[in-house]
């Protein structure tokens, strides 16, 4: 995220294709070290706003940038409600994963 200086007001500018980019490390680590089977859900709250970045319904592993999308937190989305409940009730939550791991899977049953 940068920083900039406008008319003596401090603003802040987002980073998108950073913010994917480290969207995309996530979803690899996740998937590397077994954390999700086939899919999870990963978001990233946009500093100062009501949106996250989102993910569709895959594998962490298998994301590319051009699957990322942006979700209003004031929208129902599939898949994106516990997300967005988190970032509505939490302004201090800059990311959420969800997952099913293989070994809590195990536990559940």
């Amino acid at each position: 995220m940068k920083t900039s200086t406008h008319k003596g007001k401090k603003e802040q500018e987002i980073d998108l294709a950073l913010l994917k980019q480290e969207f995309l490390v996530a979803g690899r680590i996740i998937g590397q070290q077994g954390l999700a089977d086939a899919f999870a859900h990963i978001s990233i709250r946009l500093p100062h706003s009501d949106k996250m970045l989102f993910m569709p319904r895959k594998s962490p592993l298998l994301l590319r940038e051009e699957d990322l999308f942006i979700v209003n937190l004031n929208e129902s989305v599939h898949q994106s409600s516990l997300h967005t409940a988190v970032y509505r009730a939490r302004h201090d939550v800059g990311a959420a994963i969800h997952t099913h791991s293989p070994q809590v899977i195990c536990l559940s049953l």
